[in-house]
C-alpha cells in the first residue's frame, strides 16, 4: 500500500471522526439538518409513532426518520428500550380501556426482561393432578 492511501486509511480510523458515507448522510439527511433533531431522536427511541413524529416535525416522511435511525443505530437502541413501552402500557392500564388480555400480556412481557433486555424463561414447572385410583 503507498503512503497516500496508508495516511487516508488511518484518518478514517480516527476515534470521533464520522465515516465518509455519514458525513454525506449528515449533509443530506433531513433529520440531522432539523432544528429539532435531539428531539425526533428522543420520540423515535420512546417508541413513538414514526408517522406522526414525519407529520409534526415537517418531514419529509417515515422513510426519513427509518433512514436517519439506521445510519445513527438508533433503531438498535430503540429495541433496548423494549421495557419502557412495557411501563407505559402498565402505566396507562388505570387510565385507558385496554383489554385485560393485553394488560396481562404487557406484565408478563415485562416479567420475563431482566434489566438489560434480555429474555429470561420462566423456571418450567410440571403440574400433575393426582387421582383416585379402582384399586383404593
Amino acid at each position: 500500500m503507498n503512503e497516500k492511501n496508508e495516511h487516508r486509511r488511518r484518518q478514517r480510523e480516527q476515534p470521533g471522526r464520522p465515516l465518509p458515507g455519514m458525513v454525506h448522510h449528515r449533509r443530506r439527511c433531513s433529520v440531522c439538518c432539523h432544528p429539532e433533531r435531539a428531539a425526533i431522536e428522543e420520540a423515535f427511541l420512546d417508541w413513538g409513532n414514526v408517522s406522526r413524529l414525519a407529520v409534526e416535525y415537517q418531514l419529509p416522511g417515515r422513510t426519513a426518520i427509518y433512514r436517519h435511525a439506521h445510519a445513527l443505530g438508533l433503531d438498535a437502541r430503540r429495541e433496548g428500550h423494549l421495557r419502557r413501552i412495557l411501563e407505559r402500557i402498565i402505566e396507562q392500564a388505570s387510565t385507558v380501556t385496554p383489554t385485560g388480555a393485553a394488560v396481562v400480556r404487557a406484565v408478563e412481557l415485562y416479567a420475563r426482561l431482566n434489566t438489560t433486555n434480555a429474555w429470561i424463561e420462566p423456571p418450567a414447572t410440571e403440574n400433575r393432578i393426582a387421582t383416585l385410583s379402582s384399586n383404593t
